[in-house]
């Protein structure tokens, strides 16, 4: 059997032949970050010493987007290189225009360029403030919520540079759309069109390559804005080296785009108990980037969606109220040491709408300031 068929029953004897330059299987503890995050940030405070100064060093964490534990991995390591000190930005899976749909259709505010299109207002908010404090308030994440609001409020409340780069959407239609509108959609639909496929679609192969493609123009140049040598790129496991089931090729995928382009990458893969989120999905030509990198299993597998959430897998997750919430608290957190902060939204919700409509005044006045200046 081969070491990455993802139905193989372990993937301890494919580690020892070289899969990863570092593994660890948390199985023993699933609960504990901690030996997971001091993996990684071990392997890229290596990394990073061992580059020149002129190289940024990316770190690609791919997580399965509605497993809390895999969130909230990502929030320690952040939070470890916060508290040693250490530099970095945080770049998420999230569209570059979702801050002009939030505070237009959340807050009515006017930013947008027309009925369903919205500007990326990167420009007008730098460091991400605004697009962490309206996220926390306005967005509604169908999987692993709570984790993911609390680890935007991680980052907000540290201030960590953040950028939502991911291709802009085009929400007259819904989510799965890419706005063709949009300058870097358009530029990456001239590479990556493929006669045989609707390039507006984001998660065809072709609108994955589109969408990857802008993220690491986008990510890279944030890292420069702000001087920076070291990024935390948040994405899907599909993302980071591709996907073979999906068709998904490695030289579209993240690691491959972010080293093209000049960046160094460290790649941390984290497995899922779903056979689908096994190393199996790498493609062949993708695998000695995570030879590099770090492998990590038995990383707590309990999967949550928002109660709201109608798709049809609803049935597999767990979306009781405080569900979620208690299972971050109770034991990820209590199990790692109470290292991470829990920032109690909905009990203060009052308090982070009007910090998100303060920070979103702000960039609504820049923006229209700079666009007044633009028009004859």
């Amino acid at each position: 059997m081969s070491p990455f068929d993802p139905f193989s029953e372990t993937t301890i004897k494919s580690a020892r032949e070289g899969v990863a330059a570092h593994y660890i299987n948390c199985s023993s503890n699933p609960y504990d970050l901690r030996p997971a995050a001091n993996i990684i940030v071990g392997a890229a405070t290596k990394m990073r010493a061992e580059l020149p100064d002129d190289v940024p060093l990316v770190i690609l964490i791919a997580e399965t987007h509605n497993i809390s534990a895999h969130l909230e991995l990502q929030h320690l390591v952040a939070a470890t290189f916060h508290d040693q000190g250490t530099a970095f930005a945080q770049a998420m899976e999230r569209p570059c225009n979702a801050l002009a749909h939030m505070m237009t259709e959340g807050m009515g505010l006017d930013v947008g360029r027309g009925v369903g299109y919205y500007d990326s207002l990167i420009q007008f908010d730098p460091r991400g403030t605004a697009s962490l404090a309206a996220s926390i308030v306005c967005m509604h994440p169908e999987w692993a919520p709570v984790a993911e609001k609390n680890f935007n409020a991680f980052l907000y409340h540290n201030d960590i540079p953040t950028i939502f780069n991911d291709a802009a959407r085009d929400y007259s239609l819904n989510m799965a759309m890419l706005d063709i509108t949009d300058p870097l959609v358009e530029a990456g639909a001239l590479i990556y069109t493929r006669d045989d496929e609707y390039v507006s679609d984001a998660v065809s192969s072709s609108g994955m390559a589109v969408r990857n493609w802008g993220m690491v123009k986008r990510g890279l140049a944030f890292m420069q804005d702000h001087q920076l040598d070291l990024m935390i790129q948040n994405s899907g496991a599909h993302h980071m080296l591709g996907c073979r089931s999906d068709g998904y090729g490695y030289a579209e995928s993240l690691s491959a785009l972010y080293q093209k382009n000049g960046a160094a990458v460290l790649n941390v893969f984290l497995a899922s108990p779903d056979p689908t989120g096994g190393i199996g999905i790498i493609p062949e030509d993708g695998r000695a980037d995570l030879a590099r990198g770090v492998l990590i299993e038995g990383v707590a597998g309990e999967i949550f969606c928002d109660r709201d959430y109608d798709g049809e897998d609803r049935d597999k997750y767990n979306y009781q109220d405080g569900a979620e919430q208690a299972f971050i608290t109770e034991k990820l957190h209590r199990e790692s040491g109470h290292l991470l902060q829990f920032f109690d939204i909905a009990a203060h919700k009052d308090e982070y709408e009007e910090e998100a409509i303060k920070h979103c005044i702000r960039v609504e006045k820049l923006y229209h300031a700079v666009r007044n200046k633009l028009t004859p």
